[in-house]
């Protein structure tokens, strides 16, 4: 999988990203699902984990 990401506005590509994937900001302590119609900005130096959300049939995909 790929996921473009934008440094200058400290997003996630749109192209590559929907509400199906969901993102950790604390290593995977926590997920949150990605909202397409509110991005998240991530400024600063960060390491942010992503991945496919689970749903009802399939587990959370790996990070």
């Amino acid at each position: 999988m790929y996921v473009g990401i934008n440094d200058v506005s400290n997003t996630f590509e749109t192209t590559y990203i929907s509400s199906a994937m969901e993102y950790s900001a604390d290593d995977g302590a926590t997920w949150t699902t990605y909202d397409e119609l509110n991005p998240p900005e991530f400024p600063g130096d960060l390491t942010i984990l992503l991945r496919e959300r689970g749903g009802q049939y399939l587990p959370p995909g790996a990070a």
